[in-house]
């Protein structure tokens, strides 16, 4: 099973701005959700996905079958931050969708 996995300019901005250790991760675990739907560790809350790594980046998705759209990234520091900012995005997103 495959996921359709599209990115948002907010994602694509702080992917942009990684380090390319972290960066060559997060393509990694991108590349398994394109080919396998394997979401590794994460959490599911209030409608939003949150994508977790051992080194504290987060990656906040939302669900829209059969895409996956990443909102946003970031890390633990910024966390509550980065959730309401992908709670605004993933609420602009479902009007655009028509959901």
């Amino acid at each position: 099973m495959k996921i359709e996995v599209k990115t948002l300019p907010d994602f694509d901005e702080w992917l942009d701005s990684l380090d390319r250790s972290p960066e060559v991760r997060v393509l990694a675990r991108i590349s398994r959700l394109r080919e396998d739907a394997y979401l590794g560790d994460h959490k599911r809350f209030e409608g939003l996905l949150e994508l977790r790594f051992d080194n504290g980046l987060r990656i906040y998705a939302l669900e829209h079958a059969p895409n996956l759209y990443l909102l946003l990234g970031g890390g633990k520091r910024g966390q509550t931050r980065d959730i309401e900012k992908a709670k605004a995005l993933a609420e602009d997103l479902r009007k655009k969708l028509g959901r």
